[in-house]
């Protein structure tokens, strides 16, 4: 699966006077390659506008593995739902060559609107449209990573299609904390992402957006079923 780019340039569209206003109300900071800007988990309130560099976005599948989300270049952004509301980053950002980036926190960002409505307008309207094309290209890698992520999380001899067919006994670790263990019997897709159904040891059916799942262990046991032809 290729990596997704951003093409929209956040900064495009402004004038010269209007990119020198934006950045005196950003701070600027430099990375050195491998360097990590934020790490998934961690809190903050600020985005970032990529000036020079490469970043890479990445989520945690299991343990040890990750899936790139973004590779972001010059004028993307990245970071941008902390501006909408407090909470944990949902992914990692590491920069893969020497990076410069704009940082705007969300108090920047309201001070600007403030003082100047039209620009902060105009600044809103380029997140948007990062944003918007961000969700059209995750959709699709969501639905490819359910399959992806149970591959590199043991079950790298089985296709999905069998993995629902025996409605194999999977454990999901969840981003809040919580485990739930139960038998696999379907995986949605929907323009919002994947969602993954568990009948759990409880008796209970567990609708789990694929999002909300920081690893996928499946029962060992499942491979004493797979055909020969297909180990």
């Amino acid at each position: 699966m290729s990596e997704p780019t951003q093409t929209v340039n956040v900064l495009a569209g402004l004038s010269s006077e209007e990119v020198d206003r934006l950045e005196q109300v950003c701070a600027s900071q430099t990375y050195a390659p491998g360097e990590a800007v934020f790490e998934e988990g961690e809190e903050g309130d600020e985005l970032y506008i990529v000036l020079s560099g490469r970043i890479r976005v990445a989520k945690a599948i299991s343990l040890d593995v990750d899936r790139t989300l973004a590779t972001l270049g010059p004028g993307a952004v990245f970071g941008e739902l902390a501006m909408v509301g407090e909470g944990t980053r949902s992914a990692s950002a590491v920069c893969e060559e020497a990076t410069k980036l704009l940082v705007l926190s969300r108090e920047g960002f309201v001070a600007l609107t403030d003082q100047e409505p039209v620009l902060g307008l105009k600044v809103m309207g380029r997140f948007a449209a990062a944003l918007a094309e961000r969700l059209r290209t995750t959709t699709q890698l969501l639905t490819d990573t359910v399959k992806w992520g149970l591959e590199v999380s043991g079950a790298a001899a089985l296709d999905l299609h069998h993995v629902l067919a025996v409605h194999a006994t999977l454990s999901l670790a969840l981003t809040n904390g919580e485990r739930v263990v139960g038998r696999l019997l379907k995986v949605e897709r929907s323009d919002v992402g994947a969602t993954i159904t568990l009948l759990g040891r409880d008796g209970q059916l567990h609708m789990i957006p694929y999002h909300a799942v920081v690893a996928i262990r499946l029962n060992p046991d499942i491979l004493a079923t797979v055909p020969v032809e297909e180990r």
